[in-house]
């Protein structure tokens, strides 16, 4: 969605409450948002349980406040959301299931291109649910999500140079990964014949 556009919607909400602009940018926002969370819960279902709880939260404080980058925002708020979700329920992080994730990795990234190039659909996940999970959720949030450094460093509340480095790091641990996996597999492959 466009930036301007946004504003304009953000200030219709406030201003007027128009449910309709909030509309618009619940459909920009529900996919990547019940994505997002998914990673984070692995249920479908609990997923689209906090995806309802993080819009109508959105709502109520869009109605009364200004908001900058509506994409941090909402991302923010789906943060504190899981965070809730694992305080009621007071269990440990389930195993994400990133398979459907990474089937939308946008094409034209060049890191996610040579992955996908060197290793099939099953090595990216299995990678990906390896790393350390501040490295899993920076990878999601700029390769599937597509935000920006800004946008993710205000979502995190962490500066964008360590986004920029923490993400670095993240794809050199996914390159090795997927690179490790490749090499357990081709000499398996070599010792089979």
């Amino acid at each position: 969605m466009h930036r301007l556009r946004e504003q304009f919607l953000l200030h219709r909400i406030r201003t007027r409450h128009d449910t309709h602009a909030f509309a618009e940018i619940y459909d920009a926002y529900a996919d990547r948002i019940t994505r997002f969370i998914r990673l984070k819960v692995g249920s479908m279902d609990d997923a689209q349980e906090i995806k309802s709880e993080v819009f109508e939260r959105a709502w109520k404080s869009l109605c009364e406040q200004r908001v900058s980058h509506l994409s941090a925002y909402i991302y923010t708020v789906a943060r504190r959301a899981v965070a809730d979700h694992y305080r009621a329920k007071s269990r440990q992080v389930q195993t994400v299931d990133l398979e459907e994730g990474v089937k939308r990795l946008d094409d034209d990234t060049t890191i996610v291109q040579t992955i996908m190039v060197r290793a099939d659909l099953k090595d990216i996940a299995e990678a990906l649910d390896g790393l350390y999970e501040d490295y899993r959720e920076l990878i999601v949030l700029r390769f599937m999500d597509e935000l920006s450094i800004a946008e993710i460093a205000e979502a995190l509340q962490k500066t964008p140079n360590n986004v920029r480095v923490t993400l670095h790091r993240a794809i050199g641990s996914l390159k090795r990964a997927v690179s490790e996996r490749e090499t357990s597999v081709s000499e398996r492959k070599t010792k089979e014949e």
